[in-house]
C-alpha cells in the first residue's frame, strides 16, 4: 500500500478540466442570423444553407454558396494559470474556408434538394509555463537551504467537426412546410497535458541527488457518426415560425489512442520516511472511442416590419450522463508489473465526458437600406455544458480547456446584384469569469505536494474576432 500512496495522491492531477465546452460555437447555427439562410423561421434572403430544412420548400432557386473565415484571431487566457503572474495563454490566427453549400431544383415540380459541407474548428489551444530559479522546495531536514528548481507545464487541445448534410423540404398546407436533413459527421480531438518538475538536493545529508516528478497524458481520437433533423415551418403574413428537432448522434465508428507516463523519483512526504519512487507508463492504440451529442429542440420566430426583419431563436440541448469517450484496457501501467495494480489502469487513464442541459438564445435584426444593401446584426449566448458535479469522481481526464459561458455578436451587410448576393461581416466572441483548474502551481512547489504546488481554481477568459465572407450565386 505504501507503494501506491503517491499514486493515490496524484489523482488530483489527473482531473484536468480543460470554446470547446459549448454548443453554439458555429456561426452557421440557429443563432447565426447574418449568414445566408442560417435561421429556422424564414428564408427572406437568398441563402442556400438552412438550419431548418422546411424552409427549402419556399426556395425554388438553384444556388451555390461558399462561406469562409478570411481572418480569425482567437485568444484564450487563464490568469495565474500556473501560479501568480504565470498565465497560460494561447493565441492563434487562421484563414480557413468553413462551408460550401448549394441547392438544386429537380424535375418539373422543382423538388428542392440542398447539400452542405461544413468544417467547424472548435478549439486550437496551446499554452505553456515554466519556473527556473533557486527557492526552498525540499525539507531542510535533509536538504537545508534553497534548491535549484525547474518546473514546466504544457497543455495542447485541438478539436474540430466536419459535417456532410443533405436536406429537402415540402409544402404541406397553405401555411405549413416540413423538411428533413440527414447528416454524417466526423469529430476529432487531440488533447495532451504534460507536467514536469525537478529539484536538485543540496549535498551533505541525503544519499540521493534529485527529486523529480513527471506526469504526461495524451489522448487522440476520432468519431464517425450520423444524425437527422426534422423541421417545420409556418408562415402567415409578416409572422414566421420555425421548429427543428435534431436527434442525438448515432455512433457508427470511433478509434483512439492513449499514451501516458508517470515518473516519480525520491519523493519524501516526511523527512522520517524513506524516499518514494514510482514509474508508470502505457501506450494503448486502436481503442474504441465514442463521442455523444444530445437531442436538441430549436424554435425561432421572425417578424417582418417596414422591410426589416426581427428574429429571435432559442435551442435546448438535453443532458448527457457520464460515459467513457475512451475506455482503456486494464493492461500494464504501473511498473514493475506484478499483476496487482492493473485494476488501477482504467481509472487513471480513462477519458470521460458528461454534459448538463443547456438553453441558448439569440436575437437578430436586418435593416433595409436600399434594394442593393441590407445590414444585419445578431447577438447570442453560448453557454457551457460543463458541470463537474455530473461526474462520479475525479479519476480520469476530461478533454476540455474551456468551461465558461461565451457571448457572440455578428454584424454585416448583404450586397445584392442580379444573380449574386455577397455577405461580408465581423463576428466577435467573448467569454469571461471562467474557471480553470490548475494542473500545476509554481508558487509553492514542495516535496510534500510532489513539486506540483498547491493547485486551485483560477479565472479564465476567451476572446475571438474574425472577418467572414459569403458568396451566393443564383444559377
Amino acid at each position: 500500500m505504501r507503494t501506491l500512496l503517491p499514486l493515490l495522491c496524484l489523482f488530483a492531477f489527473f482531473y484536468a478540466g480543460a470554446q470547446d465546452g459549448n454548443y453554439w460555437h458555429s456561426p452557421y447555427g440557429t443563432g447565426g442570423f447574418f449568414l445566408p439562410g442560417s435561421v429556422i423561421a424564414y428564408n427572406g434572403d437568398s441563402g442556400v444553407y438552412f438550419t431548418n430544412p422546411a424552409l427549402l420548400a419556399n426556395s425554388p432557386k438553384t444556388t451555390i454558396s461558399v462561406t469562409a473565415v478570411l481572418y480569425q484571431m482567437q485568444t484564450i487566457s487563464m490568469a495565474d494559470g500556473a501560479g501568480t503572474g504565470r498565465k497560460l495563454i494561447s493565441k492563434n490566427m487562421s484563414s480557413v474556408p468553413q462551408m460550401v453549400a448549394g441547392k438544386i431544383a429537380l424535375g418539373k415540380n422543382k423538388f428542392p434538394l440542398a447539400y452542405a459541407i461544413i468544417h467547424n474548428p472548435l478549439i486550437n489551444f496551446a499554452a505553456n509555463q515554466r519556473r527556473d530559479e533557486q527557492l526552498p522546495v525540499l525539507n531542510d531536514a535533509y536538504s537545508p537551504g534553497a534548491e535549484y528548481f525547474l518546473g514546466q507545464y504544457v497543455e495542447q487541445n485541438r478539436a474540430s467537426e466536419t459535417q456532410l448534410q443533405i436536406s429537402t423540404g415540402k409544402k404541406l398546407a397553405p401555411h405549413f412546410t416540413a423538411g428533413l436533413t440527414l447528416e454524417a459527421n466526423l469529430y476529432s480531438r487531440y488533447f495532451s497535458s504534460d507536467f514536469s518538475a525537478t529539484a536538485i538536493v543540496n549535498p551533505g545529508i541525503a544519499d540521493f541527488n534529485i527529486t523529480s516528478n513527471r506526469e504526461s497524458y495524451i489522448a487522440n481520437y476520432k468519431n464517425y457518426g450520423a444524425r437527422a433533423k426534422v423541421g417545420i415551418g409556418y408562415d402567415n403574413g409578416n409572422h414566421h415560425l420555425g421548429l427543428t428537432i435534431t436527434t442525438p448522434v448515432l455512433h457508427l465508428k470511433g478509434d483512439g489512442n492513449i499514451t501516458s507516463d508517470i515518473t516519480l523519483v525520491n519523493a519524501k512526504l516526511d523527512p522520517d520516511l524513506s524516499p518514494l519512487s514510482l514509474f508508470a507508463n502505457a501506450r494503448q492504440v486502436e481503442l474504441k472511442a465514442k463521442w455523444k451529442m444530445p437531442l436538441s429542440i430549436a424554435l425561432g420566430y421572425l417578424y417582418r416590419y417596414n422591410k426589416n426583419q426581427l428574429y429571435v431563436a432559442a435551442e435546448y440541448f438535453g443532458q448527457i450522463n457520464e460515459y467513457d469517450v475512451i475506455a482503456p484496457d486494464n493492461d500494464v501501467f504501473i511498473r514493475p508489473d506484478t499483476g496487482n495494480y492493473r485494476d488501477y489502469t482504467y481509472s487513471l487513464l480513462r477519458l470521460k465526458d458528461a454534459r448538463k442541459a443547456v438553453l441558448n438564445v439569440a436575437v437578430g435584426n436586418s435593416f433595409y437600406i436600399n434594394p442593393q444593401y441590407t445590414a444585419f446584426l445578431s447577438l447570442r449566448t453560448n453557454f457551457s455544458y460543463i458541470d463537474k458535479s455530473l461526474f462520479a469522481n475525479k479519476e480520469g481526464f476530461i478533454p476540455y480547456t474551456s468551461s465558461w459561458n461565451n457571448y457572440h455578436m455578428q454584424v454585416g451587410v448583404n450586397t445584392k446584384r442580379k444573380n449574386v448576393n455577397i455577405k461580408a461581416g465581423l463576428f466577435l466572441a467573448l467569454g469571461f469569469n471562467g474557471d480553470y483548474d490548475q494542473v500545476a502551481n509554481f508558487d509553492n512547489p514542495t516535496d510534500s505536494n510532489f513539486l506540483q504546488g498547491s493547485v486551485k481554481t483560477v479565472k479564465a477568459n476567451h476572446f475571438s474576432a474574425g472577418v467572414m465572407l459569403s458568396y451566393i450565386h443564383n444559377l
